[in-house]
């Protein structure tokens, strides 16, 4: 399970901060384009929420 935040940016983006149970972070943002995730690793994902 992942556990973070989410804070809301003055263009209505967010930003995700999350970390799993050992710790491991991953981040990133959302848009009207979508959820894009990185983690520590540099590894990416990308998705829509509906």
């Amino acid at each position: 399970m992942w556990q973070g935040t989410v804070d809301v940016q003055g263009d209505d983006s967010l930003h995700y901060r999350f970390r799993d149970a050992e710790g491991n972070p991953i981040s990133g943002y959302s848009d009207d384009f979508g959820v894009l995730l990185r983690d520590s690793k540099g590894r990416t994902w990308r998705g829509y929420i509906f």
